[in-house]
């Protein structure tokens, strides 16, 4: 039985690169690396940088944690849920007043007809 805490995984470290290559979790790793990267190159490219950054980090923050709630079974230690649900409200919170309130303003600038 392992010890509490330890992964009940084996670690591919143990199998050397022949087990990474046959690991799924290594594609899936490198392919949602690079769909990340397009997702966030064409949102760049499409509207601002403050607002394309808010949802990268809303996207970083809800995604895993749902994940990790839902099929993973994730939990805080005993007496820590109000401070983990704090934090997470602040994280979207800050990420949702970046996007709204980063943009710095620009003023147009007034020229003289001539």
């Amino acid at each position: 039985m392992a010890p509490a805490g330890a992964p009940t995984w084996k670690s591919p470290s143990r199998f050397g690169v022949v087990g990474l290559l046959t690991q799924p979790t290594a594609y899936t790793v490198v392919i949602s690396g690079i769909t990340g990267f397009l997702f966030f190159i064409d949102a760049l490219q499409s509207g601002s940088v403050t607002a394309a950054t808010a949802a990268m980090v809303i996207g970083e923050s809800v995604g895993p944690a749902a994940f990790g709630v839902a099929w993973l079974g994730d939990s805080t230690r005993h007496g820590y849920a109000p401070l983990a649900i704090l934090g997470f409200v602040l994280s979207i919170a800050g990420a949702l007043a970046l996007a709204r309130f980063g943009e710095a303003e620009q003023q147009e600038r007034q020229t003289a007809p001539s």
